[in-house]
C-alpha cells in the first residue's frame, strides 16, 4: 500500500488505485505556484518538485531522510500520469479553504509544515481491506502498524490496530496496543507481544 492508500499492491498485480481527478491536480499546482508555497506530486511513476521556498528540501531532504527526490521530474511530465498524492507545504490555517475548493478530495495532515492530499476514495483503512480481500483474508486476521494521523483509518479497520511508541497521542488512542518507537523495534516488540514469532 502506497500514498496513503491511493494505490495498493501485491508484486505486479495492482489491487486498487484512487487517482486525484485532474482538474483538481491542476489546481493544486496553480494554487503552489501562485501562492508559492512547497508541493510534491506524486504520479504513478515519477515524483515531482516545486520546492520555491526550502521547505520540501528542509523538512523532506533534511529531517525526514527522504531520498531520490533529486530524481523529480518536471511538473508537467508528472500530470500526464495518474497522480496518486500531493503534498503541499502550507500551515493547518490555509488548509480549509483550498479543500473547500476540490470536494473530490482529502487531506491527511501528520505534519504541521504540510498535508498529504489525495482522491477521497483514497484511504489507508480502504487499502487494507482490498489487500486483505485479494488475499481472501477476514480483516479481523489483520494487523497494522502506524504513527501518524494518516494512519487513523487502518488502525480502526485492522483487526489489531497498533501504535507505534512515537506515534500521535491521537493515534495511540484509537489502537489496540501501543507498542515500543519504530528505532526502537517497535513492530518487532509487539509481533513478540502478541506471540506472533
Amino acid at each position: 500500500m502506497t500514498t496513503n492508500g491511493a494505490l495498493c499492491f501485491i508484486g505486479e498485480q495492482t489491487v486498487s488505485c484512487h487517482a486525484i481527478p485532474q482538474d483538481a491536480a491542476q489546481l493544486i499546482v496553480d494554487d503552489s505556484r501562485e501562492k508559492d508555497y512547497g508541493l510534491i506530486v506524486v504520479g504513478e511513476r515519477d515524483v515531482a518538485v516545486l520546492d520555491p521556498k526550502g521547505d520540501v528540501d528542509r523538512i523532506f531532504r533534511q529531517h525526514l531522510a527522504v531520498k531520490n527526490l533529486e530524481l523529480a521530474k518536471p511538473v508537467e511530465v508528472v500530470l500526464q500520469q495518474r497522480v496518486l498524492q500531493m503534498t503541499p507545504f502550507f500551515p493547518e490555517s490555509y488548509e480549509a479553504e483550498l479543500m473547500a475548493r476540490i470536494p473530490t478530495c482529502t487531506s491527511g495532515r501528520w505534519h504541521p509544515e504540510f498535508t498529504d492530499i489525495t482522491a477521497k476514495q483514497a484511504d489507508k483503512g480502504q487499502g487494507l481491506l482490498a489487500i486483505a480481500n485479494q488475499e481472501g483474508l477476514d480483516p479481523k486476521f489483520t494487523m497494522a502498524f502506524g504513527d501518524g494521523g494518516n494512519d487513523t483509518s487502518m488502525i480502526r479497520t485492522a483487526g489489531i490496530g497498533v501504535a507505534m511508541g512515537n506515534a500521535l497521542e491521537t493515534l495511540k488512542q484509537e489502537a489496540d496496543y501501543t507498542t515500543t518507537s519504530v528505532d526502537d523495534n517497535g513492530i518487532l516488540n509487539a509481533l513478540r507481544h502478541f506471540e506472533l514469532i
